[in-house]
């Protein structure tokens, strides 16, 4: 008899710790933004304390968008993350629970926010029910914009490229183009992610801008007047009706050859170039125009000759912040002065 009973003690022994009574459940529902069930969409339910048999299961939501797990560990903190199979047309969503006013985004890497939808499983051989359902909508962004010249006129027919500055697959790139009023707009941006807005066509522009986007259909909006434009070797300043040359001479040289090389310039097929005063040059350089490589006007050097002269002397503007300075108008070698045509333009 006391055999026996050892034997039915450890078959009670072996069912306990096997778990069997251990099991709990737990049912939701998945909606999508308009109140609509989505179904056909893997629930995975992935344990926060791991415990052996029961660190993740999964579900598939039913027609009417409902899902439900029959063997969680009672007690037991789960984080809930739905699979979809369309990532390539959605690739980030947004989960809404209101029971706790929850707001998560996720994509196919995992959540990608702080906040995750956690739940917690029931006492043994009960099923909880999600409180609320979880509404996940597809996040995609929109950036509208206008170009304006420096005079803050529309600019039209331009286009505008987004340029991804961390390249997602299929999202690296888009291109607008504006309209009479200057608008543009980029309506299938990756969410939470910046794009570099560079303007362009057949000319090239001093500036780029960037712009962060979010998401859930949300339109940004970003407006930058542009000031220089560069095309067929002349660039443009929209807000005085100078034109520039795109380079200066490239090496050094007297006033005298200076003034000859400006007025020998044919850049864009223009004629009436010359030397730019001081307050010509210094006007570039409050517009943000440096000696740099890659600048829309390319300098070689921080010190290109003005038209202004005292007898024997003519003045340059230095560009490294130190403006006017005087030089004898023989002086070349060795003190970097330069030769940059300007013409007034229109």
């Amino acid at each position: 008899m006391r055999r026996l009973s050892l034997v039915v003690f450890f078959i009670l022994m072996v069912f306990a710790v096997s778990g069997c009574g251990k099991k709990s459940g737990l049912e939701g529902k998945v909606l999508d933004g308009k109140g609509k069930p989505i179904a056909h969409v893997k629930i995975i339910a992935k344990q926060v304390q791991p415990i052996k048999g029961y660190e993740q299961f999964e579900a598939t939501t039913g027609a009417d968008g409902s899902f439900s797990f029959k063997k969680l560990f009672p007690t037991s903190e789960y984080i809930l993350f739905p699979w979809f199979e369309d990532w390539a047309e959605a690739p980030m969503r947004t989960l809404r629970y209101e029971n706790n006013k929850l707001v998560a985004r996720f994509n196919k890497e995992g959540w990608t926010t702080g906040a995750k939808m956690m739940v917690q499983s029931g006492p043994e051989g009960q099923t909880m029910i999600v409180a609320s359902p979880m509404v996940i909508q597809s996040c995609i962004s929109t950036v509208t914009g206008k170009l304006l010249d420096g005079r803050k006129k529309p600019m039209q027919g331009i286009k505008v490229v987004a340029k991804q500055v961390n390249p997602v697959p299929g999202y690296e790139q888009f291109e607008a183009t504006t309209g009479a009023d200057g608008s543009f707009s980029f309506k299938k941006l990756y969410p939470d992610s910046k794009y570099r807005l560079i303007p362009g066509w057949n000319f090239k522009t001093n500036r780029t801008w960037t712009v962060k986007t979010r998401g859930e259909q949300e339109i940004l909006q970003t407006s930058a007047p542009f000031r220089f434009f560069l095309a067929n070797g002349v660039v443009s300043d929209a807000r005085t009706g100078l034109q520039w040359a795109a380079h200066d001479n490239g090496r050094d040289i007297n006033w005298n050859n200076a003034q000859a090389y400006c007025r020998n310039y044919k850049g864009g097929g223009h004629t009436d170039w010359r030397l730019p005063t001081v307050s010509e040059l210094a006007g570039l350089y409050r517009a943000g125009i440096r000696y740099r490589r890659g600048d829309i006007i390319n300098l070689t050097s921080c010190r290109p000759w003005s038209s202004e002269t005292s007898g024997s002397e003519a003045a340059i503007f230095r560009f490294d912040g130190n403006g006017r300075f005087w030089l004898r108008q023989s002086l070349s070698l060795g003190y970097g002065p330069r030769a940059l045509p300007v013409r007034s333009g229109k």
